[in-house]
């Protein structure tokens, strides 16, 4: 299983929310905190005005004030009241704002960094760490948590922390000894808080680290699902993902006990201490040492730091992920990384080379020396070649060039500088290297091709259409869109040999002094291969290239050329003179390969005029049924004498997949997705028993402004004497205290909710990762279904999915049990002044709806822009070898850079309507107490209403009201997760595979395509048409023909990855979809192009993910394969570590993945081996040993894919497709 990469935790890191600020923030925050204190004086200003209206209230009941008297003071104060609420608009929409626009600064400023941060950091690291990409996914997790904590969530815990401070001061300034009796309780709370806070961060980030774990399963699996597939290790994966988030779900279920625990006995302490305070407040005001105005300021006061301290308990959650998240991002940024600015910068380079007694190890493997001693130089303005077996060291030579690695000893020099002082950049602007795995980006053909040149944005139409022209590009009219057609991961994808064009264009743009070319043309058909080597001559004359290559017909006898072995040079000169030595190095190679017949030289002539012939697409099959012992010209005869003219070819199978899709909107109404939760949930009675303890908590409120505004009315001085009230007064008491503990015992019974909404996202991804796995593959090259999209949808956008449940459905049940609760309640006790509030609910009810629409879209925009942005991020660090050997680094940080400040554009909008939408949804509540105060104190004073009916009216509204409020303003913060919930249930549409069928030996007999026609999912373009031809059963097949000419679609279908759109494939006259697909892939293995897909384990262990039973076989398959010798030179023999394609493990050139790929292949014992150019990175020695290992496969029929004429001398038949004319 996957392990996270280690970081350390020596020290304390901090966890503080503005570990990230700095100075010029201060523009931002400075007014969002003026904002936040003029916001946090309302409530103690609230507070003031009532204090004196019940002042008047207590002269009108002693006879002091005359009704109108009285009545003017209430007004006065119901004035004060909805001037509160106009200026808390202005005051809220300005907060909010403000905070919010912090916050994206804050969030993109870590973003930015941990991009830099993976971006500085030299290969070793990567080298030596696995699971890079879900380090990088839980971080892009950990930056929207901080994103999150420090937005709006911030600015309520501000604003109710200031708010806090100031009601506790206005109650030591009306009485100090009432407010320090009402509040003892306070050290108690911190108390339970810091211990209780230890246990709740440990979980949290134990948690998080179990989903980096579940993050890198994820990603290897999606990224190499073929891979996954063709093993049948489709329940393996699942199985892997399974217990990674169910071990972070438990993880996480205990963070939220610690955490509900915490809140619960907080909140039970907090409002227990009302009680000590009453007596004491009783006491004041009998003994005439406050009036009972001062004592109802000090209670409301001590309320409003009760009711901000319920605010800052429902953001506590949020704000402890913050925190958290925090700690770990500090963590991750405060390793340290290279610098890559600092050195000499020369004038351009002439181009020599010279490298003296060089020896270098590569991290992972620092036992195993892959330069020795190496001495070498290369003469400026020159061609060099460079041959030697796979693994010998030739493509070190190049990484070491660039920098990419500076752990070697030794000289090397350029221009006769020394590396080690060059400034990196020089570097880059002077050597660039064509690698044999070209990879390509998420963008246009266009763009793709413009990443060569040091100035991409320079480049003109015209320089753009020269390099197509000299990188051979006959696949244009293919594409879609031409240039401007979006190719990668989330676009067209290209076949191996149209992306080692691409790399060649870019190749012509960049033309720099110095350039390697490392196997760049291995995956090209023979002819384009000679042409390709043309045109590199042409435009590198006169400049210094060094060509890595097994390919010797690329040598002419002119060339000079170096032979290495085993991190040496064993020999150098020009090609002619090495090859008159019968006993020179070259001389041995070169008589190990096949010569090259007159037969398959004119088989290459012919496929030269078919390519400068080229009109139409058309199909062709060459048969031959060879004796292998014959002469070449019967070899050729024979050859010629089975040829055989088929079907029609479409076109290049690569080019039409994945076309882009318009993405469908969701206009789905909030019921219907909740119905559509509800019924996906399994665990319905504890949601239910979770619903009703939140109800619970929910009607606790009322239930206390009930007893306690009883309690209330009983300090208020009247005529039936002390021992009335003294009794009544204590018979409320104690209602208050058992409400209180009946409130903390319910609020930590909510954890149902969190178990409920754990298990449900427990089930949906795991649900959603089955959907993946077993998915059919066409479905995964329409866009928005690229793997890194599927893994932040499957890992991090899921998390965002608890808050409906916890935050949006407990909301929601709890406002309308309030509500409805409430307004029965004042309904019965006042039906006149319960009319008047219910008159003024439907403007709060707009204004909230108004509210979290504005929130819903914005925060919608916001995340799909942010999105593209944590896309190019994880491409980058995906194909990070490549970006750092093109020295791409500063175009990907000016492309972040732009997307960033697309972001920003969209944040700022999004702040900006969603401060309007929360200071208009704040008005609602200042008015409704302005009015119902008025006319409560207006029937008081007519005698309509007692004291006592008003008050339970009034409180009972007010703290429902003020509750209610509290609890919208946590809906719109639920919206990430319905969006995350619309894009999840989108798996539930992936077209899954039909694995049923029939078993048994149907796989022995001949394999036939008949009249096959294809098309991918998506596209209207068919890309085989009416395609038959044959494959008798246990031969050997080379499937031959130009770049990109189908051959790759055709092994598609013979693996069930794509189904025929009609026609059919059938073996043994029984058709392939009816074979059980387990049972077929059993019996059938592939060894794709490059890269191959390993992963993160030893090497023994991604041998066994082919075939769990051939333990006692591993060895003898990869001496069969060549391979055995290598792993047996390295320390750890078997158990070498190998990593995955995002970096870590053992650093194995493209030879001995090859090898080690067909040893996994045989270790499955198929009856049908696919080898898909499995031999284009292999030395001439190399390629011998896997020829006698096909030759020994006596009984298996194999399919190959070769432009090697070696490989197509092993074949009884071949098959020769091309998109060209015919010959």
């Amino acid at each position: 299983m996957t392990q996270p990469v280690d970081r350390k935790r020596s020290g304390k890191v901090s966890g503080s929310l503005f570990s990230f600020t700095v100075a010029k923030d201060a523009k931002t925050l400075a007014p969002a905190l003026l904002f936040t204190i003029a916001g946090a004086i309302i409530p103690p200003a609230l507070s003031i005005l009532l204090g004196k209206v019940f002042d008047a209230l207590s002269g009108f009941g002693t006879g002091q004030l005359s009704s109108d008297q009285f009545m003017e003071k209430v007004v006065s104060a119901v004035i004060g009241i909805v001037s509160l609420g106009i200026g808390s608009v202005a005051v809220g929409w300005m907060m909010v704002t403000l905070w919010c626009r912090f916050s994206d600064s804050q969030s993109q400023r870590v973003q930015r960094a941990v991009f830099s941060n993976f971006l500085s950091r030299d290969m070793s690291w990567f080298d030596q760490n696995c699971g890079v990409i879900g380090l990088l996914t839980i971080s892009n997790r950990n930056i929207e948590d901080f994103r999150v904590a420090t937005s709006i969530c911030l600015a309520y815990t501000t604003q109710s922390a200031i708010t806090m401070v100031l009601c506790l001061v206005l109650a030591l300034i009306k009485s100090w000894s009432l407010t320090l009796v009402t509040l003892a309780g306070v050290p108690v709370i911190v108390l339970i808080s810091a211990v209780l806070a230890r246990f709740i961060n440990r979980n949290l980030e134990a948690s998080k680290e179990q989903m980096q774990i579940a993050s890198n399963n994820a990603n290897w699996t999606i990224h190499c699902l073929e891979t996954v597939k063709m093993f049948n290790r489709e329940l393996t994966e699942i199985k892997n993902f399974d217990n990674s988030i169910k071990l972070a779900k438990k993880l996480y279920l205990r963070f939220c006990h610690f955490l509900c625990l915490q809140l619960g006995i907080c909140r039970a302490v907090s409002l227990t201490m009302f009680v000590q305070g009453f007596f004491f407040g009783s006491y004041l005001v009998r003994h005439r040492k406050a009036s009972s105005g001062d004592v109802l300021t000090v209670f409301w006061c001590c309320i409003t730091v009760a009711q901000s301290f319920n605010s800052i308990s429902i953001q506590m959650v949020l704000i402890k992920k913050g925190q958290v998240a925090v700690q770990w991002l500090n963590r991750t940024l405060a390793e340290k990384t290279k610098s890559s600015s600092i050195g000499f910068y020369p004038p351009p380079a002439k181009g020599s080379i010279e490298f003296f007694k060089v020896s270098f190890q590569y991290p992972s493997r620092k036992l195993v020396p892959i330069l020795n001693k190496f001495s070498f130089s290369v003469a400026p303005y020159s061609m060099t070649f460079i041959v030697g077996q796979s693994g010998c060291g030739k493509s070190t030579i190049s990484n070491l060039l660039l920098r990419i690695y500076d752990n070697y000893k030794g000289i090397i020099r350029v221009d006769g500088y020394g590396l080690d002082t060059i400034n990196p950049k020089w570097l880059h602007d002077n050597i660039h290297v064509v690698e044999q795995q070209s990879v390509m980006y998420n963008a246009t053909l266009a763009d793709n091709i413009k990443v060569g040149h040091r100035n991409p944005s320079d480049v003109t139409d015209e320089e753009l259409q020269l390099a197509c022209k000299a990188a051979m590009f006959d696949f244009m009219e293919e594409l879609p869109q031409g240039l401007d057609t979006v190719i990668g991961n989330e676009g067209v994808q290209l076949s191996g040999g149209q992306k080692q064009r691409v790399a060649l264009a870019r190749a012509y743009l960049n033309n720099s002094p110095i350039m390697v070319f490392d196997e760049a043309l291995s995956a090209l058909d023979v002819a384009l291969r000679f042409k390709a080597m043309e045109s590199i001559r042409r435009f590198r004359a006169g400049k210094t290239s060094l060509v890595i290559t097994h390919e010797f017909s690329q040598i002419d006898p002119s060339d000079r050329v170096a032979v290495m072995r085993k991190g040496e040079i064993l020999e150098q000169g020009i090609r002619r003179d090495l090859e008159s030595d019968s006993h020179s190095e070259f001389n041995i190679m070169l008589n190990s390969t096949s010569p090259l017949t007159q037969e398959t030289s004119q088989l290459l002539h012919e496929e030269f005029q078919s390519y400068d012939n080229k009109k139409e697409s058309q199909f062709k099959i060459l048969e031959d049924t060879m004796a292998r012992e014959s002469a070449a010209c019967k070899f050729y005869r024979s050859l010629r004498r089975k040829l055989v003219r088929e079907r029609d070819y479409a076109k290049d199978e690569e080019a039409s997949i994945g076309e882009p899709t318009t993405k469908p909107t969701d206009r789905d109404s909030t019921l219907r997705i909740l119905k559509e939760i509800f019924l996906s949930i399994d665990d319905k009675p504890l949601l239910i028993l979770g619903l009703l303890f939140t109800i619970a908590n929910g009607v606790s409120n009322p239930v206390f402004s009930f007893a306690f505004s009883n309690l209330i009315t009983t300090i208020v001085p009247k005529q039936d004497g002390a021992e009335s009230q003294a009794n009544t007064s204590l018979k409320w008491a104690m209602v208050v205290l058992a409400v209180a503990l009946i409130d903390g015992f319910t609020t930590y019974l909510r954890i149902a909710l969190d178990a409920v909404a754990e298990r449900w996202i427990f089930k949906l991804r795991s649900e959603m990762f089955q959907s993946i796995v077993h998915g059919q593959m066409e479905w995964f090259n329409k866009e928005n279904h690229s793997s890194d999209a599927l893994s932040h949808l499957l890992v991090n956008h899921t998390d965002d999915m608890r808050m409906i449940i916890t935050r949006f459905l407990s909301a929601a049940t709890t406002i309308l049990i309030l509500t409805f609760t409430a307004l029965l309640w004042c309904f019965i006790v006042g039906w006149r002044l319960t009319l008047i509030g219910m008159a003024l609910l439907p403007g709060f009810l707009i204004a909230s709806k108004i509210y979290k629409s504005i929130t819903d879209r914005w925060e919608e925009e916001y995340q799909k822009a942010n999105e593209q942005t944590i896309e190019l991020a994880s491409e980058v660090v995906k194909k990070i070898k490549s970006v750092k050997t093109l020295g791409l680094e500063t175009h990907f940080t000016e492309t972040f850079k732009n997307r960033e400040r697309y972001n920003d554009r969209i944040g700022f909008r999004k702040a900006f309507f969603i401060g309007f939408g929360y200071g208009l949804s704040h008005l609602f509540m200042f008015v409704t107490i302005g009015v119902l105060l008025w006319y409560g104190m207006n029937q008081i004073s007519t005698g309509n209403y007692s004291l006592q009916q008003t008050m339970l009216v009034f409180t009972l509204l007010v703290f429902s009201l003020v509750t209610v409020s509290q609890l919208m303003d946590t809906i719109p913060q639920s919206s990430s997760g319905f969006d995350a919930f619309k894009g999840m249930r989108k798996a539930k549409f992936i077209p899954i595979e039909e694995k049923t069928g029939i078993s048994g030996n149907h796989l022995l007999g001949d394999i036939e395509l008949k009249n096959v026609n294809f098309s991918y999912m998506g596209s209207k373009k068919t890309v085989l048409s009416n395609l038959s031809f044959s494959i008798p059963a246990g031969n050997v097949i080379a499937l031959v023909g130009p770049s990109g000419s189908g051959k790759s679609t055709v092994i598609g279908l013979l693996t069930r990855l794509y189904n025929p759109t009609s026609g059919s494939v059938t073996i043994s006259g029984q058709n392939i979809r009816e074979i059980s697909l387990t049972h077929y892939r059993n019996q059938v293995a592939v060894v794709r192009q490059m890269p191959l897909h390993f992963l993160d384990g030893s090497i023994a262990a991604n041998l066994r993910y082919a075939n769990e039973n051939a333990e006692a076989s591993i060895e003898d398959v990869c001496r069969e394969c060549s391979i055995d010798d290598f792993i047996s030179s390295l320390r750890e023999g078997y158990e070498t570590r190998l990593g995955d394609q995002n970096g870590g493990g053992a650093h194995l050139s493209g030879g001995q993945m090859q090898r080690l790929g067909i040893a996994r292949a045989l270790l499955r014992q198929p009856k049908i081996l696919i080898l898909d150019e499995c031999t284009s990175a292999l030395d001439p020695e190399s390629i011998s040993a896997i020829k006698e290992m096909i030759r020994r496969q006596r009984g298996m029929t194999i399919v190959m894919i070769t432009h090697q004429q070696e490989m197509m001398e092993l074949a009884d038949k071949v098959i020769h497709i091309e998109a060209c004319q015919s010959f």
